[in-house]
């Protein structure tokens, strides 16, 4: 069965649904980018999703399957309608932005396993009010959660790195059972 689907094979075009195959390994860079597409179920066998793949489409949900390890950059950025996500532990992979300006995004589930959330991944998506973080999670990259409807949030203990931006300024912050008015507040005891 078909293994890969190629760079810019359906971008742009007038594709509305698509039956993926379940031997599909690697979907590739801009493969179905602005296309009038609305659902995907994603085959159990996919491992690679590349740069801006999913990227301006009217995707509304999106699970990701658990064996997937890399997802390219801004693979689903843009997205109006895109409303959940989920994904697996199974990610040792993040492209920068991969859900960036997605404003109507108001649902993520990560899983236990994911390790870092990298720069701008959910920046402007404007609907995200809350988000459970998990314990896995030592990195948090610039803008991550920049300029979302987030106004708490609870970090996980054994984080490491996390940049002055990450979040907005007021986001109220609870890491190692303290709580911060703000977030310039948990920075400065962070960077301590």
């Amino acid at each position: 069965g078909v293994k890969e689907i190629g760079n810019d094979v359906f971008a742009y075009s007038e594709i509305s649904s698509v039956k993926l195959p379940k031997t599909l390994k690697v979907i590739g860079q801009n493969a179905f980018a602005s296309c009038e597409i609305t659902s995907i179920k994603l085959p159990d066998s996919l491992k690679t999703i590349g740069d801006y793949a999913f990227s301006m489409t009217n995707i509304e949900n999106l699970e990701i399957p658990e064996n997937v390890s890399e997802i390219g950059n801004g693979a689903f950025m843009g997205n109006a309608n895109l409303k959940s996500v989920k994904l697996p532990g199974s990610l040792e992979s993040i492209g920068v932005g991969l859900f960036m300006d997605c404003d109507k995004l108001s649902d993520v589930t990560f899983s236990e396993g994911l390790s870092g959330i990298p720069a701008g991944s959910f920046y402007m998506c404007t609907s995200l009010k809350s988000i459970d973080i998990p314990d896995s999670v030592t990195v948090i990259s610039s803008k991550c959660f920049l300029d979302t409807g987030i106004t708490e949030v609870k970090l996980p203990d054994g984080l490491k790195e996390i940049l002055d931006d990450s979040f907005n300024a007021d986001t109220k912050v609870t890491w190692k059972n303290t709580t911060y008015n703000d977030y310039n507040a948990f920075f400065a005891a962070f960077k301590g």
